[in-house]
């Protein structure tokens, strides 16, 4: 008898607790939706709009690397730096 009582209430708990994550995961996605649903309809906040920005010329140097690659290059080379100093590790 003891036992049967022990089992209901594990059960009862189960329950109690899928229904509760049912509930919380129901009630996040309809403030989600009249989220959204306010915001499509609003005139006000900022719009971008995407536009194709082309690789130019004067966009690469003479060696061939964009802005982008010599900013890696360069943090590759300060993190490298780094590591060797603090290891105490000699260079070649």
């Amino acid at each position: 008898m003891r036992n049967k009582k022990y089992f209901l209430a594990i059960i009862g708990g189960i329950i109690i607790i899928f229904v509760a994550f049912i509930v919380i995961f129901i009630n996040q996605s309809n403030k989600e939706n009249d989220f959204l649903a306010r915001n499509k309809n609003s005139d006000t906040g900022l719009k971008f709009e995407k536009t194709k920005s082309s690789q130019s010329s004067s966009t690469k140097s003479k060696d061939g690397f964009s802005n982008d690659e010599w900013m890696f290059m360069g943090y590759m080379s300060y993190a490298h730096d780094n590591y060797v100093q603090s290891r105490h590790i000699k260079t070649f």
